[in-house]
């Protein structure tokens, strides 16, 4: 990630890190926030017959905790590379276990 973001042309610290031309196939790009991400995930959900209300977010961060503990046993690493800010991250891999 850290290699990905500085080849990236928009390199000022306050610059968004994910694009998206909006709209599709325009030459005009938007930061990807939350809010739209989410959207169109519930969206895409709903369209391969998920209940969009049992998916968010979160479900990307949890994924993401439980295979990184598939990944490796470095849990200063899991933390960062998932912007946990307490061990909360540490119930993903207690429940993967069960």
């Amino acid at each position: 990630v850290v290699k990905a973001l500085a080849l990236a042309k928009h390199k000022k610290g306050k610059d968004p890190a994910f694009l998206y031309p909006s709209p599709p196939k325009s030459t005009n790009f938007v930061a990807l926030t939350h809010t739209n991400f989410v959207t169109k995930f519930k969206s895409l959900a709903t369209k391969i017959g998920l209940n969009p209300q049992q998916v968010s977010g979160h479900s990307f961060r949890r994924g993401g905790a439980t295979f990184a503990f598939e990944l490796t046993e470095n849990h200063s690493l899991i933390k960062y590379v998932g912007d946990w800010l307490s061990d909360c991250y540490l119930i993903y891999n207690e429940m993967d276990s069960e």
